[in-house]
């Protein structure tokens, strides 16, 4: 059976193992998964039900304060990023070039890192990423290339901390990425 995360340490429980009863606040928690959690029974261990995690509109109804202001934090930043975010070609001005080598770095200003992507000391495009973004770095790849065609012969990243972060694949899709561009 699966609870809502702000209702199950008010609901009772009665573990069909041995017989223990008890609210969901009594119980312990099990294992962690992508959106829920397991209860268990304190006594055996056996599982008694899964709990979901809160949806935001679940936390700005039920949540505390704390975590109601963080949650409309989240998301007037994701909004801040979604509105930075490259999305056209035609966002990006015309370069008349025989060989486009474009260069990325990132710069942190307050809290925000911005990834700045260069053609010789001119910016051409900056938008806010976070952690771990190799994902967008090469969605972003695949838009200049449509602007730049075979003229873009490189994308190189000069900070890959925040680019890879803990994926252990990112650095190989970005090198076949760039081995594309060279063709």
């Amino acid at each position: 059976m699966n609870y809502k995360y702000y209702e199950f340490a008010s609901e009772k429980f009665k573990c069909p193992n041995c017989n223990w009863t008890g609210s969901g606040a009594e119980a312990k928690t099990g294992e962690v998964f992508g959106a829920l959690f397991e209860i268990d029974c304190p006594n055996c261990g056996e599982t008694l039900g899964s709990v979901s995690f809160p949806t935001d509109q679940e936390t700005l109804e039920h949540g505390s304060e704390k975590e109601k202001e963080s949650v409309l934090k989240r998301n007037a930043f994701l909004e801040k990023v979604e509105a930075s975010q490259l999305t056209s070609t035609d966002q990006l001005p015309e370069i008349e070039e025989e060989e486009l080598i474009f260069v990325t770095t990132t710069e942190r200003r307050e809290d925000d890192l911005y990834l700045q992507i260069l053609f010789g000391d001119k910016l051409i495009w900056e938008e806010l990423v976070g952690y771990e973004y190799f994902e967008r770095f090469l969605e972003l790849g695949e838009i200049f290339k449509e602007k730049y065609g075979e003229s873009m012969v490189d994308f190189i990243q000069q900070d890959s901390a925040y680019l890879y972060g803990d994926d252990i694949r990112a650095y190989q899709k970005v090198e076949e990425f760039r081995k594309k561009l060279k063709g």
